[in-house]
């Protein structure tokens, strides 16, 4: 059976909310994308839907304003997003 589709559109729709709220503080993203997560014990297959931050060695906009407007309250998160920054800018 398929997951029902009222369900994946507003799981897209929430999705894109957050994709837009993140636009405003220049933080892009890439486009939602769908994948096969796991296969459960009943064998009915569960979907990831999901986006990334978009950055690159040579535009770290993104990433870097992520880090400023929108951070992370876990320690171990948000010494590897300044561990992950520090690697790429010195690519």
């Amino acid at each position: 059976k398929f997951f029902p589709i009222h369900k994946i559109t507003c799981h897209e729709k929430f999705l894109n909310q957050i994709r837009m709220m993140l636009g405003r503080f220049k933080i892009k993203t890439t486009n939602l994308t769908y994948r096969t997560a796991t296969r459960r014990k009943d064998g009915r297959e569960t979907f990831a839907l999901e986006f990334e931050l978009y950055g690159t060695r040579k535009n770290l906009v993104s990433v870097l304003n992520f880090q400023k407007y929108i951070g992370f309250d876990d320690k171990g998160k948000k010494e590897k997003l300044n561990k992950a920054i520090i690697q790429l800018s010195n690519s």
